[in-house]
């Protein structure tokens, strides 16, 4: 049994580890060295990095809610770690989505639990406009769910082409109404 449990944190978990790591770590260093709302251009007029505070979600959304979003995202984080111990998904797209996912939410938990706020610091301009400022768990979170888009839009496709070739089979297997009276005449 250990053996098992061990192959399967393995397995599953240490792509969720790394990218918290990196989230953390990555806003740590933020925090440090830079000021709040100070720029620091990568690429001029495109890529920056500025620190920025959000005690809300996704564009500032449900700002000052730091403590309901910590609890969703802590029943997030429970919700995938009892889906993947009690269904243990086979499909490694799926696996890796999910595992992105909770590192997502498992980073901006950390925050809003330890700072009461998220640590944003990732800026684009796109077309003269300053682009909402995020992280790197929300990267995570929003590749996540692209990735399950895609993934549930591929295998309901796969689905409907299986049940086609089971309904073909079934087919080619009943007999025909006329052969049904042909055996039931003799």
């Amino acid at each position: 049994m250990k053996e098992k449990l061990k192959k399967i944190f393995l397995d599953f978990q240490v792509l969720a580890i790394i990218l918290v790591v990196i989230d953390q770590i990555t806003k740590l260093l933020v925090r440090k060295f830079i000021g709040v709302n100070e720029e620091v251009v990568i690429i001029n007029n495109f890529f920056y990095f500025t620190l920025a505070y959000n005690t809300g979600a996704a564009f500032s959304g449900f700002s000052n809610f730091t403590w309901i979003l910590a609890i969703i995202s802590l029943i997030a984080c429970v919700a995938l770690e009892v889906y993947f111990f009690k269904y243990k998904p086979k499909n490694n797209f799926l696996k890796a989505t999910l595992l992105v996912l909770l590192a997502g939410a498992f980073g901006n938990l950390i925050d809003r639990l330890f700072f009461q706020k998220v640590t944003d610091f990732i800026g684009f301009i796109f077309f003269g406009y300053h682009f909402a400022i995020f992280n790197v768990a929300d990267i995570c979170v929003t590749l996540s769910c692209v990735g399950l888009i895609i993934y549930f839009f591929v295998t309901s496709n796969d689905d409907k082409k299986k049940k086609q070739k089971v309904e073909e089979k079934n087919e080619e297997i009943e007999p025909t109404n006329e052969e049904k009276q042909d055996e039931s005449r003799n």
